[in-house]
């Protein structure tokens, strides 16, 4: 709900309001998280799930809550306040085969990439974990740290599937040629600069991000490597 209530959003132009609902999201997800993991001392199970004590239990409750929230909140502000996408009664919604195919043309191939990157976590994760719970950790400190750098990125990946595909629809290829080419260069400087910039500044990122000397070293390490 909620990756798909942000792609409509910025696909109709409205990129500030996805923005901030996923900024939101981050900060239910630690607000949920810090009311669900730990315990209050004599009354483990308030109401409303504070304090209930659930340790990883909770992590995952918590970060599956502001997902759901944030995916609601998404379809209401598609499904009512958009004035390009709202609802109105005197629409008549059928589902036409052609569109129906030309969405699965669309959205099969980006499915099929998800789930690679998702099996690609899952087996890099497997490779890591017989390596001993400071490799594990310290990969897993390393993909925080180097999403500082893809970040910029994905905000870029926005930007351009807006740009591109309105002005595709709008029939004007020359243009959305012309913002493609500027949204890849934009992405590669950005993102290029990050990366030279986090690798001088990683030993102090995870000095942030953990109090384990050796978890840090080798996360430094690695990250260096990427």
């Amino acid at each position: 709900l909620m990756y798909y209530g942000s792609a409509v959003l910025q696909a109709s132009g409205d990129t500030k309001t996805a923005g901030i609902l996923e900024v939101l999201m981050c900060v239910e997800d630690v607000i949920f998280n810090a009311l669900l993991i730990f315990p209050v001392e004599g009354e483990p199970y308030l109401p409303l799930g504070i304090g209930a004590g659930l340790g990883v239990t909770g992590a995952a409750l918590g970060t599956c809550l502001s997902n759901l929230l944030t995916g609601l909140v998404m379809l209401y502000f598609i499904g009512v306040r958009s004035k390009a996408l709202h609802f109105r009664r005197s629409d008549k919604y059928r589902l036409k085969k052609e569109i129906a195919w030309k969405a699965w043309e669309i959205g099969g191939p980006m499915a099929f990439e998800s789930a690679a990157l998702s099996g690609a976590q899952v087996v890099s994760t497997a490779i890591v974990a017989p390596l001993g719970s400071v490799a594990v950790a310290a990969h897993s400190f390393a993909i925080t740290a180097e999403a500082i750098c893809y970040m910029p990125g994905y905000g870029l990946e926005g930007s351009a599937t807006t740009l591109v595909g309105q002005s595709i629809g709008a029939g004007k290829k020359k243009l959305a040629k012309s913002f493609g080419w500027i949204t890849i260069a934009l992405g590669i400087g950005i993102m290029g600069l990050a990366g030279l910039v986090m690798y001088f500044l990683c030993p102090y990122v995870f000095a942030f991000l953990t109090p384990v000397k050796e978890v840090a070293a080798l996360g430094v390490r690695v990250l260096r490597i990427e």
